[in-house]
């Protein structure tokens, strides 16, 4: 139903997203024919026409290319869809230079729609700059348009980096630890086991852990460029934030969890089609349909998002892709839940307390116990956990440990009977491209051994062992 894409093997075009930011950047030097007397927010100018193709163009091109890494290709297939709704919101739905602003602030303010907006530049080189500073930031820092919740920052610069510098620091320790544990468990690989061959408490563990990786290599990679940025002086603290709201401030209900804290960087750009509907279609501001439309839409298209990702990892199974899909497609399910017992709530005359915040929180625990199983399957099997995302000092010294022979496989348990390590090696995503299978199944009597279920996605039978007496598998060329 959803399977990737086929992809010919070939090497990277590295120049593919970026030349499609550059496009999106001069986009706003560029005249347009839209007028100030203009009601309908569409910018249909020269602009659009000159650029759209082009930036199509590009986007196409990092798509039909593959880096031999599944967790940079589905980086990079999100992060065309990214470039694609922003353009869309910018230069379709509205006019850069007739309705964004930057907005002075007081230094280490967030206050939505605090201070004077400033003028857009003239100049050739301000005006690059000021186009710049748009198309690359995702919650409109220091814009008008800037997403609510967004959490305060240290004034100081010193005091910023110091800061930063410790979280870095906190998050490398819970982002090596867990992710050299679950890349132990090889869970997906040859041999190895699914997440859901688990039993249900154990699943839920390690969907915690997967979880608290993909937490931990966000924050890290966000906290250092801060650092970077900040100590050159080349940006102002205020300027970033941190990139996720605080956990205890949302931790009540499955909704403040997404609104105010995971999706807080891609909450514009998930509310592009809701902008759509409303050019088509007036709701009242603030009404029932007005909510859970652009609820429902925010996570359809979020779900899109992620499929897109999905879909440029080569000989990745429709199951498998519907994993994810079948995540997001049930969060809109728990927030009406919600909405549905905080009427009824209100209703009885129940009020806010420390009760009803403890109830939310155990929901809020329970619920993405259960549902986060189905995205951490996702991201094991595509192998997103294959290859330690920073230099691993537990890996290293468990290395030097095992005297200097540990090879990332010592907690592996294979679905039934138990499949050596060096009965399995990679096979090379140009294989793969040849039309090797991706996915082969076959029970064989091993005079060793006796009978198992061997799994060779994506691994081949290693050619030191012996044939196999009965075996399906060898008949499809593997």
């Amino acid at each position: 139903m959803f399977p990737g894409i086929k992809l010919s093997y070939a090497p990277p075009k590295p120049f593919a997203i970026p030349v499609a930011y550059a496009v999106c950047i001069l986009s706003c030097l560029l005249p347009t024919n839209v007028h100030p007397g203009q009601q309908r927010r569409v910018a249909s100018g020269f602009r659009v026409l000159a650029c759209t193709p082009l930036i199509l163009y590009s986007l196409s091109q990092a798509m039909q290319m593959t880096t031999g890494d599944n967790a940079l290709d589905y980086l990079t297939g999100t992060g065309c869809f990214v470039i694609l709704l922003k353009w869309v919101d910018f230069m379709i739905l509205h006019t850069p230079e007739k309705d964004f602003r930057r907005v002075g602030r007081a230094e280490g303010s967030f206050a939505g729609g605090e201070g004077v907006e400033e003028r857009v530049p003239e100049t050739f080189l301000e005006k690059l700059l000021w186009s710049c500073d748009l198309w690359t930031t995702l919650r409109g820092i220091g814009w008008n348009w800037q997403v609510p919740n967004v959490p305060r920052t240290p004034a100081s610069k010193w005091s910023f980096v110091k800061q930063r510098i410790i979280a870095c620091a906190f998050y490398y320790i819970f982002l090596d630890i867990p992710a050299t544990y679950v890349r132990g468990l090889r869970l997906g690989q040859a041999g190895a086991s699914d997440i859901f061959d688990y039993p249900l408490k154990d699943q839920v563990v390690l969907t915690w852990l997967s979880t608290l990786c993909a937490y931990t290599v966000l924050q890290l990679q966000y906290n250092l460029l801060a650092c970077i940025f900040v100590a050159t002086s080349l940006s102002a603290p205020d300027k970033w934030p941190p990139v996720m709201g605080s956990l205890p401030d949302h931790i009540g209900s499955v909704r403040s969890i997404w609104a105010g804290f995971w999706h807080q960087t891609v909450r514009r750009i998930l509310g592009v089609p809701y902008q759509i509907l409303t050019q088509i279609v007036t709701f009242p501001k603030g009404s029932f349909v007005s909510r859970y439309s652009q609820l429902w839409l925010s996570f359809l298209t979020c779900a899109v998002l992620h499929h897109v990702g999905a879909i440029k990892l080569p000989a990745v199974s429709a199951e498998t892709n519907c994993l994810q899909l079948v995540f997001f497609a049930c969060q809109p399910l728990a927030i009406t839940f919600e909405g549905v017992m905080a009427r009824l709530a209100r209703k009885q005359g129940i009020q806010k307390s420390l009760a009803t915040k403890l109830i939310g929180a155990l929901w809020v625990a329970l619920w993405f116990s259960f549902s986060l199983r189905y995205h951490a399957a996702f991201q094991t099997r595509i192998g997103i956990f294959e290859k330690s995302a920073v230099p691993s000092i537990a890996e290293w010294t468990l290395n030097r440990m095992d005297g200097g022979s540990y090879r990332g496989d010592w907690t592996a348990e294979p679905i039934l009977g138990r499949v050596q390590p060096a009965a399995v090696i990679p096979l090379k995503r140009e294989d793969m491209m040849l039309g090797l299978p991706s996915e082969a199944h076959g029970d064989y009597t091993d005079d060793f051994r006796g009978q198992f279920l061997v799994h060779c996605t994506p691994y081949r039978l290693s050619p030191d062992l012996p044939l196999p007496k009965k075996s399906s598998i060898s008949d499809r060329g593997v």
